[in-house]
């Protein structure tokens, strides 16, 4: 069971989160607030807290969002997960959800490599490389994860139930994961709900790995996802604490839970 909406979250608890670095500026500017709706997550019954990672490369804010991650998850058996956005997340001009970005000088490595590495060295238990609308900036950081034993989640934002933003096949993509050794599980995320389920379809088709499903509301329709074949669920862009807590009580009175454990 994944969180919910993190910058969402932040903003419900009077958290500015304007600007370039979204929820990252309160990881500077309010940590504690950051680190209460970790504990907010938590107490709903997620399984894992993202660090607001996903719009920085700064290695500073990087290590103090991980760190309130992990104090957050002081006495709970949960886990910490590094937020990996595409580079159009960074530029913070909404084009992650379009992929109408160019690749960064040094390219799509050169770009992404410090970010993973400081967020391994901050100490997650897992990488979500999250909201991916461009295959080409995929491959390239599947790539630069082989050989690493950092358990990874790899997800794609889509711009139709069958294509990512940049019109390439979701089958494509889900063919390619699967084969990647690098991915552990891969799925779709801050897609509108009615998305999901086709989408899981394609993925199923092409993949026996673990799926991912969170989509930017979390209605009833989540035992429909795990029936689907996703074993990862929780919510994105708009969801809380409250979301997951709706999804939580409805897997937990589910006898497809045990199936997904």
């Amino acid at each position: 069971m994944l969180d919910g909406g993190l910058g969402t979250t932040l903003e419900a608890l009077d958290a500015d989160v304007s600007g370039p670095l979204w929820s990252a500026r309160a990881v500077r500017e309010a940590p504690a607030t950051v680190r209460r709706a970790h504990e907010a997550f938590f107490e709903a019954g997620a399984d894992v807290a993202t660090a607001a990672t996903y719009q920085t490369t700064d290695p500073g804010l990087i290590r103090a969002a991980v760190t309130l991650g992990r104090d957050a998850r002081a006495g709970r058996a949960g886990l910490v997960a590094g937020s990996v956005g595409p580079y159009g997340a960074v530029r913070n001009d909404r084009s992650e959800y379009t992929g109408a970005y160019p690749m960064p000088k040094g390219g799509w490595k050169g770009f992404h490599a410090p970010r993973l590495d400081a967020l391994r060295e901050a100490g997650v238990d897992l990488l979500v490389i999250e909201t991916f609308p461009r295959f080409d900036e995929l491959r390239a950081v599947a790539d630069l994860m082989t050989g690493t034993e950092m358990p990874a989640l790899f997800s794609v934002t889509l711009r139709d139930a069958f294509h990512l933003p940049d019109g390439t096949l979701l089958a494509t993509v889900a063919r390619f994961l699967d084969a990647h050794p690098a991915v552990d599980a891969l799925g779709i995320n801050c897609v509108p709900a009615t998305l999901v389920l086709p989408a899981l379809a394609t993925l199923r088709r092409h993949t026996a790995k673990p799926l991912a499903a969170y989509p930017k509301t979390a209605p009833p329709e989540a035992l429909a996802w795990l029936e689907a074949g996703a074993r990862i669920v929780g919510g994105c862009c708009g969801t809380t604490p409250s979301h997951i807590r709706a999804i939580r009580r409805l897997l937990d009175a589910s006898p497809h839970v045990s199936a997904a454990s």
